[in-house]
């Protein structure tokens, strides 16, 4: 994955800092971060609804609950374990509908925000219609979401499902890292308001999918490794480095989106 001009990294890196400076991008990385971060509880709720309609509520009473009591305290685990049971048992179409849908919508925000971004780096203005812009933020959300989703899986219980070891670790990073991949072709191709051309292996896509799988690795290591919830601290800081992580992620992307841009700039 190589620049298309001898473009030094001194020189790359300049035009990156130059491109958040002129383009407000930490303002975008903010209002994605934020769109995602909404949708991460109604996603839970969904997640546990689809549990219970499959009739799969063991997976929390018999794996994940006995984990979640070893590392918080039993108040907060009766809460947690009292929420959970309601949305199992007897919410579960509520939160199988209403969850997907607040899911999608936040999504869906993120994507528009990512457009705005995308636009304001590559110069263009918005030409389509609101119906259009809907119709395209609501698409990018179920197909490059699916994907993230389907990512973070593979790097949850990937490692479990092929056997434990580097291996089966470095298994799961390669499937994640294709999903992830895919899913940054898609929103490239499709999120700005003129169809730029996307190559599927490009300097910029391979630093956004490194990065977010840095990050993803560092969280759910941190997650399940090092964090004690048994304390409000414990929960605290897991939030805040949820909230630091997911707006990392958004910097990323917007990185590399300038690193190829900055890369098809030199070509013209």
């Amino acid at each position: 994955m190589a620049l298309a001009s001898p473009t030094t990294w001194r020189s790359t890196a300049a035009e990156v800092i130059n491109g958040f400076s002129r383009h407000r991008l930490l303002t975008y990385a903010s209002a994605i971060a934020y769109q995602v971060l909404s949708s991460v509880i109604p996603f839970a709720c969904f997640t546990l609804a689809l549990a219970g309609v499959l009739n799969a509520d063991s997976l929390w009473r018999d794996d994940l609950a006995p984990k979640v009591l070893d590392s918080t305290s039993r108040e907060l685990y009766a809460l947690l374990d009292q929420t959970v049971r309601q949305i199992l048992e007897r919410q579960q179409f509520f939160w199988l509908s209403v969850g997907l849908a607040l899911t999608v919508w936040e999504i869906s925000g993120a994507m528009r925000a990512t457009t705005e971004a995308l636009d304001e780096i590559y110069g263009q203005h918005e030409h389509r219609s609101w119906r259009e812009r809907y119709a395209v933020s609501l698409g990018l959300a179920l197909a490059a979401g699916g994907l993230a989703v389907a990512a973070l899986a593979a790097v949850l219980v990937g490692p479990s499902t092929v056997g434990h070891g580097l291996l089966g670790t470095l298994m799961a990073y390669a499937v994640a890292a294709g999903l992830l991949a895919l899913a940054v072709a898609l929103t490239l191709r499709l999120a700005p308001s003129a169809r730029q051309p996307v190559r599927w292996v490009s300097l910029g896509s391979g630093v956004i999918v490194a990065g977010w799988l840095v990050v993803l690795g560092g969280y759910v290591f941190y997650a399940t490794h090092v964090a004690s919830y048994a304390s409000v601290f414990g929960g605290l800081a897991a939030a805040f480095l949820l909230i630091v992580g997911v707006y990392l992620a958004a910097v990323v992307f917007l990185v590399g989106v300038l690193i190829d841009a900055s890369a098809r700039e030199e070509t013209r």
